[in-house]
């Protein structure tokens, strides 16, 4: 419980200081995730300022997308980011 609780306040740290983040980066949502919440990670998302950013959700997850069936989604999005 202590884990969840941290993760819970730690995102309302880090939409806050959101505006700072101006570097590449790939953002995965897992539709089903119950640790991270979808709605604030997509306004984190939207108050950086980087230039270079993608956002995708992966239908049908849960929190440990690697570990999904369909994770070779997941890999394939990570590999074309980094192309």
């Amino acid at each position: 419980m202590k884990l969840v609780a941290s993760f819970s306040r730690n995102m309302d740290l880090a939409s806050n200081y959101a505006h700072e983040t101006n570097y590449p980066y790939q953002l995965m949502l897992a539709e089903k995730d119950h640790l991270i919440s979808n709605k604030i990670a997509r306004v984190w998302h939207e108050k950086t300022k980087s230039k270079d950013k993608n956002m995708r959700l992966i239908v049908g997850a849960y929190h440990e997308l690697t570990k999904e069936k369909n994770n070779h989604k997941v890999f394939e999005t990570m590999l074309g980011f980094m192309r």
